[in-house]
């Protein structure tokens, strides 16, 4: 849980506020995992901290929230592609991704259970975080603009797929 607070931090997520008397704040929760390696034995502990997005309010705290997913079949094809003319394939993990988006609207949300300051402050928050309804949409306009600022075009036909 420090190692997620030390980078929502680092990356400037939020600032700690008053919040205004007409808003309400968002509340969030840890969500904590236990990381095994192939042997079943315990690698690492996960702390996720995830904002209560359900009772969020459209258009005050959200309007857009589609973020597209690969369809299972592009997918498949993209395997048979590779197994067919012995291809490298590489995946990777984006550690913190949706705090690379900024957000266009402005959210407040409740101290973190037992990182509390003792005041009544919020934090308001200015890059999305997971929980939030439109945290996927955020992220696919950054990670869309940054393929094209790259040269590649997206796919009509699915738009997880970029080409060069």
């Amino acid at each position: 849980m420090d190692k997620e607070i030390t980078q929502l931090e680092n990356t400037s997520t939020w600032e700690l506020t008053e919040l205004p008397a007409d808003r309400k704040p968002i509340k969030c929760k840890w969500v904590l995992k236990v990381k095994r390696d192939h042997t079943g034995a315990i690698t690492c502990y996960k702390g996720r901290l995830v904002t209560k997005g359900f009772s969020q309010i459209p258009s005050i705290d959200f309007t857009e929230t589609f973020a597209p997913v690969v369809q299972l079949e592009t997918f498949w094809t993209l395997i048979a592609i590779a197994a067919r003319y012995k291809l490298d394939i590489h995946t990777m993990d984006i550690v913190g991704a949706y705090l690379n988006g900024k957000l266009n609207k402005t959210i407040y949300m409740e101290q973190p259970p037992g990182y509390e300051d003792g005041t009544n402050h919020v934090y308001r928050l200015h890059h999305p975080l997971y929980g939030l309804k439109q945290s996927g949409a955020i992220w696919n306009k950054k990670l869309n603009s940054e393929f094209i600022s790259l040269g590649f075009t997206r796919l009509i036909a699915d738009q997880c797929v970029y080409i060069q």
